[in-house]
């Protein structure tokens, strides 16, 4: 399996967490393929946070990619 397409949404948190991390991510949309074809994920991941938006986006990557290979 692996992802197709997938957007990840960012936003910025007021106030900051704990003074810290400024921004979350979540998965609005992910598509995966396998030998079957071109699938929908409707499977629910934990927000991630970063100090920037690039930091948050980028931690939702890695546990979308961590879940896939766990598939």
């Amino acid at each position: 399996m692996e992802i197709d397409d997938i957007i990840i949404r960012t936003n910025e948190i007021c106030p900051p967490l704990v003074g810290l991390d400024k921004y979350f991510a979540v998965v609005q949309v992910l598509y995966v393929v396998d030998e079957s074809g071109r699938h929908k994920v409707d499977e629910s991941f934990q927000e991630t946070y970063g100090q920037t938006e690039e930091e948050a986006k980028e931690k939702m990557q890695q546990q979308v990619r961590e879940w896939v290979k766990s598939q």
